[in-house]
């Protein structure tokens, strides 16, 4: 493609009304002839033109928005990268890794685990029987999930009224 051809005809619609305000503003071309030229009609450059007026005038850039080069903060999947290909490597299984990841304050998902084992190239563990699931080395710091008994109203209610009969 042509260099000036990249200018002249501007095929994404930013690009298009970038140029035909351009032309307007600083070419001091007036707005009908801007509108025949970028085929657009002249009642919605005049929008266009106020629209944009608006938001340049409160500090806003419409054509032109910075974009974000990749994450600020590495993925949890790589700061924890070594200790999954460790464990694995002592044949833990994805439900072991992650076991062992959350008692030491890890939280990560299944899917994640998985992937980067796939991506490693690690193939999926042979199916271990019970006995061997059971004889797997996982820490000693696995606690349950706090829980707690809830008193419902309605129970309350049936226990009060069977007390008030046999009373």
């Amino acid at each position: 493609m042509n260099i000036k051809n990249y200018f002249k005809y501007p095929k994404n619609r930013s690009h298009v009304y970038y140029e035909a305000l351009r032309s307007h503003f600083m070419d001091g071309i007036s707005i009908d002839k801007v509108a025949s030229n970028m085929g657009i009609s002249y009642s919605y450059l005049i929008k266009i033109k106020h629209d944009y007026e608006k938001k340049i005038c409160s500090g806003v850039d419409p054509f032109f928005v910075d974009i974000k080069i990749g994450p600020k903060v590495r993925h949890k999947t790589d700061k924890l990268r070594d200790k999954i290909i460790e464990l694995r490597k002592k044949e833990f299984s994805i439900i072991d890794i992650k076991s062992v990841l959350n008692a030491q304050g890890d939280e990560i998902s299944l899917d994640a685990i998985d992937k980067l084992l796939k991506n490693e190239g690690f193939s999926r563990l042979s199916r271990r029987t019970r006995k061997e699931k059971c004889q797997s080395i996982l820490p000693n710091s696995i606690t349950s999930p706090n829980a707690s008994k809830i008193k419902l109203k309605s129970q309350e209610k049936r226990r009060g009224s069977k007390t008030a009969k046999n009373g």
